[in-house]
């Protein structure tokens, strides 16, 4: 949600986001109303994620994720781990970018913050095939571009 703002903005008034550092007060304010309004915490009630057959959903619901990446790569944001270390795989394979998986991996707003620290989300699966349904329009980001799903 908070890039889509701050990407729909400065599409908008481009004039307005000529210095980096105006460019990240807007985005820290954007982001700390979207972390009072909470914005993102009713998640699974607006979406279906079904890998391999496996609904998701529930799982979701449960452990209160406001953010689900889909991954099949290791690294993302900035050279991030967000499916963790190779060591700490108990239940799951090992993350490669060539095994034709999809890893899928969930995050509350305390997790998301701790990945730029060396923290990581929720292993939810790794599967070779994910149908994410949305029952109302959200904000995402395809390969870091900003957009809405519908």
């Amino acid at each position: 949600h908070v890039t889509l703002e701050f990407h729909e903005s400065r599409e908008a008034k481009p004039e307005k986001f000529n210095s980096r550092f105006r460019n990240k007060m807007f985005y820290a304010g954007t982001a700390f109303s979207d972390f009072i309004m909470r914005s993102s915490k009713d998640l699974a009630k607006h979406i279906k994620v079904v890998c391999d057959g496996t609904d998701l959903t529930s799982k979701i619901q449960d452990l209160k994720l406001q953010c689900i990446v889909f991954l099949n790569i290791p690294r993302y944001c900035a050279g991030t781990v967000p499916w963790g270390n190779p060591g700490e795989h108990h239940d799951f394979e090992p993350q490669r970018h060539d095994d034709g998986c999809i890893e899928v991996i969930g995050f509350t707003m305390a997790s998301l913050a701790a990945l730029h620290v060396g923290g990581h989300g929720e292993r939810l699966n790794q599967c070779r095939e994910v149908t994410l349904t949305t029952y109302k329009s959200i904000p995402m980001q395809v390969d870091g571009e900003p957009c809405k799903l519908a």
